[in-house]
């Protein structure tokens, strides 16, 4: 068994001292918009521009942005992942589903399969060939771990993307939709991965009680998002004023995240299951057109400098390649699932061939539950290299990512120019 793991953590740089928080964020604010022009003017998605000038401000590179600094904005962190949540369940409509059901369905489950067994098989070979003071159980742990993660997509960079490049048509439909199901597969999937790490770390008879204890996690949370979209929808039918719809809508979303954390149940899921709620019951688009329009560009520019800034260059380095691995045959899983499920289920035929790389984006979702296994104090070693190895791929990942899915959404002619910032 895998006894100890040192995880770099060594800065490069050096802080600079003295800056008020408040004067950090107007840098990230403001580097963060020049960032995103330059990216218009080279032709990369402003999300990459995002993360490479959070990289280069973090704490570890140029030091303008603290350590401190960035543990003090993890409220910022979490409401834009509420939001991002919120939005992705309201592209989560049951009626084009059902419409699109076989195709939706069918890639959804043949991307996430992909996904899993490339990333598994290939971590395997990998760490049992080049990491040889593993012993077999350690690299099986650590190879079932990955796949795991593997699966979910980042809704931020995903959403992001697409209104920046002004994207609609059948093809986004799907891909929002597929993206919503694999984020909701992903954490069940995940969840029940553990139960089978624990029991073939621990004790086998503990694997039983896991399951039931994901899934009971899980049937909690979405009764909490369920009822709190179910209050907003009922509640919004009496407000005439779009100030009061907007805090009520915030208030909601944040309430929704913030007792999920508080009971350690699953906020991400949950919120999106009140997303999913209102979208279904509300008969139009009204709560969420205001986010996507006013405040969402404002909460990408601080979420993804800010994911970038935790981006440590001395643990890229040190597991650049496994993290190259893991992203290529992430992707090349994805790419090959969907290709493979979507000529089965009927789908058009430049939907099973772009699809794939529309699922490539991974970011923030994906270092949560790397933190996640790092807290469960039996699986705390295997956690350090999974964070390690997954903070290095998001390096990588948030870069190639949302060119990935540009290049699909023209591919497909379903994107628009995109907008000037």
């Amino acid at each position: 068994m895998l006894d100890k793991t040192e995880g770099l953590q060594y800065p490069i740089g050096e802080e600079i001292s003295g800056m008020s928080y408040l004067l950090q964020m107007a840098i990230v604010f403001f580097l963060g918009y020049l960032g995103a022009l330059l990216a218009n003017r080279v032709g990369i998605p402003k999300v990459s521009a995002y993360v490479l000038v959070g990289m280069a401000l973090s704490p570890t590179i140029s030091g303008v942005i603290s350590h401190e600094f960035l543990k003090e904005t993890t409220v910022i962190v979490d409401f834009a992942l509420a939001m991002v949540a919120y939005t992705l369940g309201g592209h989560l409509k049951l009626k084009g589903i059902k419409e699109q059901g076989k195709e939706i369905v069918s890639i959804t489950l043949g991307q996430g399969f992909g996904a899993y067994v490339f990333v598994t098989m290939s971590s395997f070979v990998f760490l049992h060939f080049f990491y040889t003071s593993f012993s077999l159980l350690d690299v099986a742990i650590i190879s079932i771990l990955f796949g795991a993660i593997s699966l979910s997509t980042a809704p931020a960079a995903t959403i992001a993307t697409i209104h920046e490049c002004r994207a609609r048509g059948p093809f986004t439909s799907v891909l929002m939709a597929i993206v919503a199901l694999d984020d909701a597969m992903g954490l069940v999937f995940f969840a029940l991965t553990l139960s089978i790490v624990k029991g073939m770390a621990i004790d086998p008879d503990y694997s039983n009680l896991a399951v039931t204890a994901a899934f009971l996690k899980l049937a909690y949370s979405m009764l909490i998002g369920g009822a709190v979209g179910v209050l907003l929808v009922y509640s919004i039918k009496y407000i005439n004023r779009k100030e009061t719809l907007i805090i009520l809508t915030v208030a909601s979303f944040c309430l929704v995240f913030g007792l999920n954390e508080s009971l350690h149940l699953e906020p991400l899921f949950s919120t999106m299951i009140m997303g999913l709620t209102v979208s279904n019951l509300y008969p139009d688009d009204l709560p969420f057109k205001f986010l996507e329009g006013y405040y969402e560009p404002v909460v990408f520019v601080v979420f993804f400098v800010l994911a970038g800034a935790h981006i440590d260059l001395q643990v890229l380095f040190e597991y650049f390649p496994l993290a190259i691995l893991f992203v290529t045959f992430r992707v090349s899983g994805k790419w090959v699932g969907t290709y493979i499920s979507g000529t089965l289920a009927g789908a058009p035929r430049e939907h099973s061939k772009y699809l794939g790389m529309g699922l490539a984006p991974q970011a923030g979702i994906a270092i949560g539950l790397a933190l996640y296994i790092q807290q469960i104090p039996q699986l705390e070693l295997y956690g350090t290299i999974a964070l390690n190895v997954i903070v290095a791929k998001t390096a990588i990942n948030e870069v190639l990512g949302p060119w990935l899915l540009r290049f699909a959404l023209i591919k497909v002619k379903e994107a628009g120019k995109t907008g000037v910032v």
